[in-house]
C-alpha cells in the first residue's frame, strides 16, 4: 500500500508482463538479477546516464519509434525525463507483449492506449525474482520464513521487505 498522495496530475497505471526463468540467458540462481541489472543499466544509458527516466509516447512505443515530442500528457518524473524508444532496450517478447496489454486494455478502457500517454522505463521490481521452494507440507526451505498461498510477492522499498499475497 501506498501512502503517497495521489493527488498528481496524472492517473498512474501499470501492465506487468510475465517473466519465467526459460526468459533468462544461463542457468544462474541470480538470472532473474541479472535480467534486471541489465535492463536497468540499458534504460540508465538511454536516459542519459543523469537519472532522467526514457519515457515514449503510446503512440510512438506501438509503432517502434523514437518520441521526438511531449503531447498533452507531460510526464512528472524528477529528476527529468529523456524522449526514448523504450523498445531499443526491452527483450521482444517484452514489448510484444507490452503492445499486445496496451491494445487489450484501450477495448475494455477506451482512452488507455491515448496516444499522448507517456510509458516511464524501466519498472523492474514487480516482484521478487527468487523462488521459494517448499515441501510437501509448503514449509519454505528458509528457517521462519513463511510465505502464503501459491503465488506469494515480496518487494523491497527502501531496505524493508513488504509482501502481499494474490
Amino acid at each position: 500500500m501506498s501512502y503517497f498522495a495521489h493527488d498528481g496530475k496524472n492517473a498512474n497505471s501499470a501492465i506487468l508482463v510475465n517473466v519465467v526463468p526459460d526468459d533468462f540467458n544461463n542457468s544462474s540462481p541470480l538470472a532473474g538479477i541479472y535480467f534486471q541489472k541489465d535492463l536497468e543499466e540499458k534504460a540508465f544509458i538511454l536516459g542519459g546516464s543523469n537519472y532522467f527516466a526514457p519515457i515514449q509516447r503510446v503512440e510512438d512505443f506501438l509503432k517502434n519509434k523514437k518520441s521526438e515530442f511531449i503531447g498533452n500528457v507531460k510526464p512528472t518524473f524528477l529528476p527529468g525525463v529523456t524522449l526514448s524508444n523504450l523498445n531499443d532496450i526491452l527483450p521482444d517478447f517484452v514489448s510484444s507483449t507490452l503492445k499486445a496489454g496496451i491494445s487489450y486494455f484501450d477495448t475494455k478502457l477506451a482512452g488507455f492506449a491515448n496516444p499522448d500517454s507517456i510509458l516511464t522505463g524501466v519498472e523492474t521490481r514487480s516482484s521478487s525474482p527468487v523462488k521459494i521452494l517448499r515441501n510437501e507440507n509448503l514449509v519454505s526451505n528458509v528457517l521462519g520464513l513463511y510465505p502464503c498461498r501459491r503465488r506469494s510477492r515480496i518487494r523491497w522499498w527502501n531496505n524493508v521487505c513488504c509482501c502481499w499475497w494474490y
